[in-house]
């Protein structure tokens, strides 16, 4: 009986010393808590923006919190894109509006530079860059807008990349 005892208390220690690590590390890692979206987008100031976005990219299922936020930069690299598309096919209806070449140079440099800065600060763990650069897009985006004397013809694209740019930021606050 003393035998199979201590040789249960072996297995079992061992069993513990093996896999309590890796259980731990896949933690870390590969996280599988379900709820790391929802926890993390209540941090931000736009919830359902913040988690229909996530939800709706497949890698998010997998991704830590820097995951997330890599996630939600390519949105805005995405969404900023397609609306210097549509600031481009206007300006060829009206090559002299300076609020459009405005917004062009604005968008210019969300795409070419503030949204790399983001994705490498969450890449690299550098929270502190990605913030900056996301609040940077949505000041960007702001001073486009406000660049029309009327009505802009890019407010509903503007509030889309404001907003998500905005919840980016609030996620790398979190990661400070």
């Amino acid at each position: 009986m003393k035998n199979s005892t201590s040789l249960l208390q072996l297995v079992c220690c061992t069993l513990l010393v093996f896999l309590l690590p890796v259980a731990l590390c896949s933690r870390v890692v590969f996280p599988t808590d379900a709820n790391l979206i929802d926890q993390t987008c209540k941090q931000t100031p736009n919830y359902a923006l913040c988690v229909s976005s996530l939800e709706s990219d497949p890698r998010s299922s997998t991704a830590d919190v820097s995951g997330l936020g890599v996630i939600l930069v390519d949105i805005v690299k995405a969404k900023s894109t397609d609306t210097l598309n549509e600031i481009n096919a206007l300006l060829k209806q009206s090559p002299g509006d300076q609020a459009l070449k405005s917004c062009a140079r604005f968008y210019d440099t969300v795409v070419e530079a503030l949204v790399p800065e983001a994705q490498q600060g969450f890449s690299l763990g550098n929270p502190k860059f990605a913030e900056q650069g996301m609040n940077d897009a949505a000041g960007e985006v702001e001073t486009c807008e406000d660049g029309f004397p009327g009505k802009s013809p890019l407010t509903d694209k503007n509030k889309a990349v404001h907003d998500i740019a905005v919840v980016a930021a609030a996620i790398a606050r979190t990661l400070l």
